[in-house]
């Protein structure tokens, strides 16, 4: 079982190709964000599918170093063409 989750669309659904290659993306995504923090405490990155229609998948990618009061936290949304998720 995956830990990302993906909401559903039930009119446009991914198929079980995309999905893969999402969650595929998705852990890749995660890592990159998270390097440049690795050797820092509190140093984290998560990603989260936050919708998807029948072109893109949004995925909201938030990373930084989480210190008492005084972290630093960077938010940006990542925008994946469905088409390129078709093939692997």
């Amino acid at each position: 079982m995956s830990r990302y989750r993906i909401p559903k669309n039930p009119d446009c659904p991914l198929t079980k190709v995309e999905r893969d290659n999402l969650l595929d993306r998705l852990e890749r995504m995660e890592l990159e964000a998270y390097y440049p923090y690795k050797h820092e405490s509190g140093g984290f990155s998560e990603v989260k599918v936050w919708k998807y229609d029948e072109d893109t998948v949004s995925v909201v990618v938030k990373s930084g170093v989480e210190n008492a009061g005084d972290g630093v936290t960077y938010t940006e949304t990542v925008y994946v063409d469905r088409e390129e998720l078709q093939t692997k």
